[in-house]
């Protein structure tokens, strides 16, 4: 793809972005209010979407590390939304206040913040996963 035609498809990308950001926060006041409520699972049903939509068009334009974050949220979500605890709705929130500073290529400094993220994503899902299967 040309430069220009990339640069105007990240463009539109970030714009989109900001949208998928502020819709994935509204949905964090109904998962605290209760991530196992017909509320809070309709809440975690729309994040993931919302975070799938995102990851897509993330990798669309090239946008690697973002996707990265948004699969590991992903991960975090499926199969156990009701265990989604203040513990785990801090981990979104944090990756929605980090989001945006991954719609270029990060510092060494923010790659590490996404990496450390995704790491405490993957090790909250662990624990989901087990208590599943208990």
């Amino acid at each position: 793809m040309a430069n220009a035609e990339n640069q105007d498809l990240q463009d539109l990308f970030a714009v989109e972005c900001h949208g998928h950001l502020a819709a994935m926060r509204a949905q964090l006041a109904p998962l605290a209010a209760g991530a196992d409520t017909p509320a809070g699972r309709a809440a975690a049903a729309a994040l993931s979407d919302i975070l799938h939509t995102l990851a897509g068009a993330a990798r669309a334009v090239d946008l690697v590390d973002l996707e990265y974050l948004c699969r590991a949220v992903e991960g975090m979500l499926a199969d156990h939304p009701a265990q989604l605890d203040g513990a785990r709705l801090a981990l979104i929130d944090a990756v929605v206040d980090l989001a945006p500073q991954l719609l270029s290529p990060p510092s060494g400094r923010v790659r590490n913040q996404m990496m450390a993220l995704a790491s405490r994503c993957a090790a909250a899902t662990a624990p989901a996963m087990a208590g599943a299967n208990a």
